[in-house]
C-alpha cells in the first residue's frame, strides 16, 4: 500500500495582518514523520510532501502534479 502524508501550507487567518507562518513554523513535520515511521516501521510504503513555504517559489502546479502522479 502507498500512501503519501500531505503537511499544507500554512496561512494567517487573520483578515489584513501580514501573513507570518512561514516565519514562526520552522520545525520539522514532527506529527507527520511519527506516524510515517510507525507506518514505514509497519512496512507500507510512505512518502512525505512538505508544502510549507513551497507555494510562493513553486506554485501549486508542481505539487498538485506530484499528487496526482503518486497514485
Amino acid at each position: 500500500m502507498k500512501i503519501l502524508l500531505i503537511n499544507p501550507f500554512g496561512s494567517n487567518w487573520i483578515e489584513g495582518r501580514a501573513d507570518k507562518v512561514l516565519n514562526a513554523v520552522r520545525m520539522a513535520p514532527v506529527g507527520i514523520l511519527s506516524i510515517a515511521a510507525y507506518l514505514m516501521e509497519k512496512g507500507l510504503d510512505v512518502n512525505i510532501l512538505n508544502c510549507m513555504g513551497s507555494v510562493r517559489h513553486s506554485g501549486t502546479g508542481q505539487i498538485i502534479s506530484h499528487v496526482l502522479s503518486y497514485r
